[in-house]
């Protein structure tokens, strides 16, 4: 003999019952609060009131206005006030020189050993210094600048010197001006402005 089964629908009455049970007790509170307020609804404008209510709580109203315009309150002192805004780097966005090895793009295609990143003009910028390579293969290659604008859809600006070297290294930054050591030794520079070089 098979069982009797409850209802699927026997769980909901329950459910109902207990959402229209809340449901009054939350009109209650209201009522409750309302009452303890002086019977103000605090949830009508002043225009719902009753004539004599709007009457006094308007006159409340324009005698603190008068109060205040007789005698203002002070703000309190703020530290930036009378400072120009300014809207500068995200604060995760640290400037400086860094060691990295590697670069956005394959590592066939550039090596880098360094890297600067900082605010140059309105935008924040990557500038990767180390060796493009002719023939990874062959390890045939030369100094080379990677440049990427932060948030920039565009490829990197490729910036390639004329004096012979392999290989780039940054070691300092002043300003707009990366000064760069190559892997014979020279110092050269590279003015972020421009995106050129100076031997």
């Amino acid at each position: 003999m098979k069982k009797p089964t409850a209802s699927r629908k026997s769980w909901r009455w329950p459910l109902v019952a207990a959402f229209v049970a809340a449901l009054a007790l939350s009109v209650l509170i209201g009522g409750a609060i309302a009452a303890a307020n002086g019977g103000v609804n605090l949830f009508n404008p002043l225009s719902a009131q009753p004539a004599a209510k709007a009457g006094a709580m308007s006159q409340n109203l324009s005698a603190e206005a008068t109060a205040q315009a007789l005698h203002p309150v002070k703000p309190t002192a703020r530290p930036n006030e009378g400072q120009p805004v300014v809207v500068g780097p995200t604060p995760t966005l640290t400037s400086g020189i860094f060691s990295v090895f590697g670069a956005p793009v394959s590592n066939s295609t550039f090596s880098s050993g360094s890297m600067y990143r900082g605010w140059v003009g309105a935008q924040f910028e990557y500038v990767y210094a180390g060796a493009g390579w002719i023939s990874f293969a062959n390890n045939q290659s030369r100094g080379e600048i990677l440049v990427y604008v932060d948030g920039a859809s565009t490829p990197p600006g490729i910036y390639d010197v004329s004096d012979g070297a392999s290989s780039l290294r940054i070691i300092s930054a002043a300003g707009d001006t990366l000064t760069l050591k190559t892997n014979t030794g020279a110092t050269i520079t590279f003015n972020l402005l421009t995106n050129t070089f100076g031997y």
